[in-house]
């Protein structure tokens, strides 16, 4: 089974690992029904008075990983209170865990995570030995469960400490083993991992390492114990912050986890701005095992008047009986805006010619550029490998480690950019953020200045709630190539058959026989980072604090590269300007422009702020720079009397 490498530059995130800049090896590469063909794993030996917790309750495992050694290794998963929270008086009695084959399990370790120092403090722990019986094909994952002792078992509180580190250590056969077994589909959790990594290889000895989201949830998980574990009971999570047309019912996904036994239907309420709505009933399509989870569309009512309102959801019944458990209800925030705005949905991807299964990025790259032309803002961020001609650092961590992965309006999520989370096409993820309604409208404009060498960019801002957010300016470019050897993408597909990727023409066209089929091909990149408003990741464009229903207009003057040779592959006519505008939860809204000409008409002659808005029109353009004598549906330029000229967007 070929390993795809994947090359991981890691920050430490909640927990202080340390970063790590080496390579960690997969053991299936190819992310395909023929390649991946799982049986059915061995299921948890749980006792009625038992429930799971982990990174996710299910035994499912489709990869592993593994580091170039032999020497011991302890991955882990750092489980925070929300995680446990419904099984608060439990007690931990075991920890189970799921390796690839040719490796050998020595023991368990649970931790006490601190926030405050970054420490662990060891609270349970055994030393064993289990050989691993899982299929040296990696299409079949056995789990193991130790039993921890009885003095050192433990009861969960959400307050003792501020999260989990749950454990097992093993040792691989050889350094092509991977022992760490993974659920590659759940891509928000962190992979942790305690190892012996020299300063030659990128690490600094026997430490804590983070390797990130994007390789999947580590296959470990605790087993807690309780005589007082309801019958009937429901825990709804959390759901954030989400927007909705005002006087609409906006549909929300939130997650409900079990905490009683097996679950068939359930009864729910909503409230928004202290209204509570009728309780509704919801039938399962299939039984809710113990301890398992799942997610429905849960319908909220925004209120008739813009602004953002808080909200909560609570499960009043589960099988027709009150709900029993400790936690019924979960809040997060309504967002009701006037109107609804054009979306502009930022994928940015990171990636490199280096990176032999990138080749899986610019296929869904392109898939998704083809599918919505609209709505598709795609930024390639070539650092994977600092040899490639488009190798770019000034940008935003967005805490990429692994390529090809990217995230979808910066929400956190790091995920396969042609898989996406569902294993199946990232165009389900994109359909998923187009149903997330603007809070604010976004308009961009840039003009080049006299020697093509800069470009003045303006966002302009329409606010449909009040608020602080940011905002960065992002240069891309199409049809980059070049003849010199760099410019030439590795391609670890050429080994396999169109057949092995189910004859996915998209993937296929990468393979043995197909027209890209070789070590490495010329490909003309599209949607490559070129300039940005990030010094190293340090954002230099300011955005002044938004005010519901006043224009707001920010500008910053982007420079284009001055070394070759990528400053000769660019194609001005082939350069858009970006603006995103973003807060801590994410993208709000962002919008992709061509680029005016210098000197031309319509282009922006000077900077227009949010209080010249009322000055008089003295003149309007059409997107062509023809004068109009009215306002037209689509990009108006207007010209205001003070000699001010401003974009604007016409329904």
């Amino acid at each position: 089974m070929a390993a795809a490498v994947l090359a991981l530059t890691v920050n430490a995130q909640g927990f202080q690992a340390q970063r790590f800049s080496g390579k960690l090896e997969k053991a299936v590469a190819v992310n395909t029904n023929t390649l991946r063909a799982n049986k059915a794993p061995r299921k948890a030996d749980l006792a009625a008075n038992q429930r799971l917790v982990g990174y996710y309750t299910t035994d499912y495992v489709d990869n592993a990983v593994g580091l170039q050694s032999t020497s011991q290794l302890q991955p882990a998963a750092l489980l925070e209170p929300t995680d446990y929270a419904q099984y608060a008086g439990a007690k931990a009695v075991a920890v189970r865990f799921a390796m690839g084959p040719n490796a050998t399990a020595n023991g368990v370790v649970v931790y006490g995570y601190n926030s405050t120092t970054g420490s662990l403090t060891e609270l349970a722990s055994k030393d064993t030995t289990i050989a691993s019986t899982s299929s040296e094909n990696y299409d079949n994952f056995v789990w193991n469960t130790v039993t921890l002792p009885a003095n050192q078992q433990f009861t969960l509180s959400t307050t003792d400490y501020d999260g989990l580190m749950v454990s097992y250590k093993v040792t691989p056969k050889s350094s092509t083993t991977y022992p760490v077994g993974l659920n590659s589909k759940i891509t928000d959790r962190i992979l942790y991992m305690y190892a012996n990594i020299p300063a030659s290889e990128g690490g600094s000895g026997e430490n804590w390492y983070s390797f990130g989201s994007d390789n999947g949830a580590t296959a470990v998980q605790l087993i807690v114990e309780s005589d007082n574990f309801p019958t009937n009971g429901i825990t709804p999570v959390t759901f954030g912050k989400v927007s909705a047309a005002t006087n609409t019912v906006r549909k929300v996904n939130v997650t409900f986890l079990n905490s009683g036994s097996s679950v068939n239907n359930f009864d729910y309420t909503t409230t928004v701005n202290g209204v509570t709505s009728a309780e509704k009933h919801v039938d399962l399509a299939n039984p809710l095992g113990v301890g398992g989870s799942f997610t429905d569309s849960i319908e909220f009512a925004a209120p008739a008047e813009s602004g953002t309102y808080d909200a909560s959801v609570t499960v009043t019944k589960v099988n027709g009986e009150a709900n029993e458990a400790s936690n019924t209800s979960a809040a997060g925030t309504i967002v009701a805006v006037s109107k609804i705005v054009k979306r502009g949905v930022v994928v940015e991807e990171f990636t490199g010619t280096g990176c032999q299964w990138c080749p899986r990025g610019l296929a869904g790259m392109k898939l998704l550029a083809d599918t919505y032309p609209d709505n598709f803002i795609g930024i390639g961020i070539h650092q994977y490998n600092s040899s490639d001609p488009m190798y770019d650092d000034n940008y935003a961590d967005l805490g990429f480690k692994g390529a090809p992965s990217c995230m979808l309006d910066r929400n956190g999520a790091i995920i396969d950019p042609y898989y996406g989370s569902s294993n199946t096409s990232i165009t389900d993820d994109f359909n998923e953020r187009l149903k997330d309604i603007p809070v604010l409208g976004v308009d961009v404009m840039g003009v080049w200045n006299s020697d093509s060498t800069a470009v003045e960019a303006r966002a302009t801002i329409d606010p449909l709630t009040s608020g602080n957010y940011n905002v960065d300016f992002v240069l891309v470019a199409d049809s980059l190539t070049g003849s010199a050897s760099s410019w030439n993408q590795a391609n670890g597909y050429y080994r396999y058959t169109a057949s092995q990727v189910d004859n996915d023409p998209n993937l296929a066209q990468f393979c043995r026989g197909g027209k890209y089929g070789k070590s490495t091909f010329k490909w003309p990149f599209d949607d490559v980072l070129i300039a940005s408003s990030y010094d190293k990741t340090h954002n230099q464009a300011t955005l002044a604090p938004l005010t519901e229903g006043v224009l707001t207009s920010t500008t910053y003057t982007l420079t284009l590269p001055t070394k070759s040779p990528l400053k000769g592959a660019i194609n001005k006519s082939k350069v858009h300007v970006i603006a995103i505008v973003y807060d801590e939860n994410g993208v709000a809204n962002a919008a992709k422009s061509f680029i005016y000409a210098y000197g031309d008409p319509a282009g922006i002659n000077n900077v227009a702020s949010s209080t010249e808005a009322d000055n008089k029109i003295v003149a309007r353009y059409n997107a062509a720079g023809q004068r109009i004598a009215e306002a037209q549906p689509g990009l108006n330029i207007v010209k205001y009397a003070n000699g001010k000229t401003v974009k604007v967007l016409v329904k």
